[in-house]
């Protein structure tokens, strides 16, 4: 039985959740801000949140290795590691944020930019 057992889907398989979450994180990490719906962007700042903060506490190579595994790009994860990183050292977590923006007309749903924090 599944009693109390809560996770978001966003309505999608599993893999497909994780192509996504992966896809969306290297947009946000790239870019540093990208405009998606706000239930994408509550599971995409916890996803972010969690690469950087075990980019800070792990040594150089692992924390690569953990990068590209679940996002699997080399220039997202060299700009975790050179970038991020270091504009973060000093912060523990809330390393994102998200704004609302506009309702989609299409679905009515709410879209908000989801941002990196500057400093």
């Amino acid at each position: 039985m599944r009693h109390k057992v809560k996770s978001k889907r966003l309505n999608r398989p599993r893999e497909q959740l994780k192509a996504l979450m992966r896809s969306l994180a290297i947009s946000a990490v790239l870019y540093e801000n990208i405009e998606t719906t706000r239930d994408k962007a509550k599971m995409l700042r916890s996803f972010v949140d969690r690469l950087i903060s075990r980019a800070k506490r792990k040594d150089k190579v692992s924390a690569i290795r953990y990068l590209q595994k679940h996002i699997n790009n080399k220039d997202a994860s060299l700009k975790i590691m050179e970038t991020l990183v270091p504009r973060f050292k000093e912060r523990d977590s809330g390393f994102s944020r998200f704004i609302n923006t506009r309702i989609c007309q299409g679905n009515a749903a709410q879209l908000v930019l989801f941002q990196i924090l500057p400093e």
